[in-house]
């Protein structure tokens, strides 16, 4: 997927752009939750400027992993930690009610899955693995 950008900074060899929402981005569904213009930062290239319009090519494939990442494995989760209340809760040696302990270990499961979430996405943005890429410089501002 190609979609419009604009750089908003340009700092250690990374640009960091603003993604313009399309047609493409209202069926998907996952920026809904991002506030304003999504944005992504992808490896800079040379003549780059801040306030440059670019196009930005997102795989398919980052995508899925994204979504993947941020609603099927808390979910995943939520029900492991749920099913696994029983023995986690006996040996922890708290006696609380059956659908109450599922509860809480299902949410403090969850908590994990997102700080694990969390620390994937910083690790790729570290290392600069997104999925996405400038493919070329629509509009230049000099």
């Amino acid at each position: 997927m190609i979609e419009k950008a604009t750089v908003v900074g340009i700092e250690e060899g990374r640009a960091r752009v603003a993604l313009e929402r399309s047609e493409q981005c209202d069926r998907c569904g996952l920026c809904v939750m991002a506030s304003g213009r999504p944005e992504l930062e992808v490896r800079s290239i040379p003549d780059l400027r801040p306030g440059d319009v670019v196009s930005v090519e997102i795989s398919s494939s980052a995508m899925l992993r994204g979504a993947t990442l941020l609603f099927l494995v808390p979910i995943i989760f939520f029900v492991v930690g749920a099913a696994l209340s029983r023995p986690i809760m006996s040996a922890l040696g708290i006696g609380v009610g059956e659908n109450f302990g599922a509860l809480v270990t299902g949410f403090v499961f969850l908590g994990l899955a997102f700080l694990g979430a969390c620390l994937v996405e910083r690790t790729r943005r570290k290392h600069m693995k997104s999925g996405a890429r400038i493919v070329r410089i629509e509009e230049s501002y000099e």
